[in-house]
């Protein structure tokens, strides 16, 4: 697969952005590395996407998202990618990840997604969230080699705008920053 760039022409529409406008890490495009990553992320995103109903209406830190749309986002895009990896020729139908909807009673148990979303949901429920220092720091290495200015801001609907923290803060924080999150953010 090749990397699309940034269309420069002013009348680019939001169509015309770029999928990744650059170079991922390696650890990210090497198979055995990157499922050594992200597999325990996704063993402990199982904890977090398990959300009680009365927790659905919660705020999050995901700009615009309560408990409950988070986790059909994450959910969705989990069958989304399934289906992908289960059909890479696209010869069967897509789900639309924007359109899909989990019902409150399915069980997401064995289900993961992303790192910041884990985060995510489990500030908004009061739950642990960790992951491997690796994990967090590969995953912002990739997010600074696709995260430019037109996706940040509230008219973006992507990324908020990054927040400064340490640099010696742990790695997790560090992501969360540049993923436009508030390490210290509370409901």
């Amino acid at each position: 697969m090749t990397n699309q760039t940034a269309p420069t022409d002013e009348t680019a529409t939001d169509s015309d952005l770029p999928v990744f406008p650059a170079e991922a890490p390696s650890a990210v495009t090497d198979p055995s590395t990157a499922i050594s990553l992200l597999v325990p992320v996704l063993d402990r995103l199982t904890d977090v996407v398990d959300v009680p109903p009365d927790a659905f209406e919660r705020p999050t830190p995901c700009r615009n998202f309560t408990v409950a749309e988070l986790r059909n986002h994450v959910l969705a895009w989990l069958q989304f990618f399934a289906a992908a990896l289960d059909d890479p020729d696209g010869e069967s139908e897509r789900i639309d990840p924007e359109s899909w909807s989990v019902d409150a009673r399915d069980d997401p148990a064995a289900i993961g997604e992303y790192i910041v979303h884990g985060w995510d949901l489990s500030v908004a429920t009061g739950r642990q969230w960790s992951v491997s220092d690796d994990a967090a720091e590969q995953a912002r290495l990739f997010l600074e080699g696709i995260v430019s200015p037109e996706y940040r801001g509230e008219d973006s609907g992507f990324f908020g705008e990054q927040i400064a923290v340490p640099g010696d803060a742990p790695m997790l924080e560090r992501l969360l920053g540049f993923a436009g999150r508030n390490p210290q953010w509370t409901s």
